[in-house]
């Protein structure tokens, strides 16, 4: 899928939005009543984790999990604004999301976005790379949502396993 910068009127639009949660950096912290957490991680078979990490702060895990991926900033930082759409021309699904948090420490890289209005579900995904003291690098991705949409609340047993489905993707995806 592509990776490009989002157009300026896009960009001006998601900057205007709030999250569509509060508070900012709820992954940390107790998981609120409505709200559920997901969590997952995998294994590198590579141990470079600085490329593993430019690739993961330029989009590339969600473009190669079949997102088109337009983002005010690449490679990421934060408060960059990013809008992802999965499924084909103006009928995939859009999905505005913002930078909250970025990590990068000598044995460490990730990142963690907010859900902006429009986006499905309610809450933040974080993005982390950790490598270990035997120089394995493992990727964790960690969610806390409630869906957002009416349809999407209607049929929230089959958002969970989308969203646990995507998870293990992106896992599959992060080190090629």
């Amino acid at each position: 899928m592509t990776i490009d910068h989002l157009p300026g009127d896009r960009a001006r639009h998601l900057a205007a939005q709030p999250l569509a949660y509060a508070p900012t950096g709820m992954i940390d912290g107790p998981t609120p009543p409505g709200f559920t957490r997901l969590q997952r991680s995998r294994a590198s078979t590579r141990r470079d984790l600085d490329a593993l990490g430019r690739d993961l702060l330029s989009w590339q895990v969600q473009a190669r999990s079949g997102f088109d991926v337009r983002a005010t900033d690449i490679p990421l930082r934060l408060g960059t604004d990013v809008e992802m759409r999965l499924g084909p021309g103006r009928l995939g699904l859009r999905i505005p999301c913002r930078v909250v948090e970025v990590v990068e420490e000598s044995d460490r890289v990730g990142f963690t976005y907010g859900t902006l209005p429009g986006h499905p579900e309610e809450g933040e995904e974080r993005f982390l790379l950790e490598r270990d003291v035997q120089g394995q690098v493992v990727m964790t991705v960690s969610a806390i949502s409630r869906p957002a949409m009416a349809v999407a609340r209607l049929v929230s047993p089959v958002v969970g396993l989308l969203q646990t489905a995507m998870a293990d993707r992106y896992l599959r995806v992060f080190d090629r």
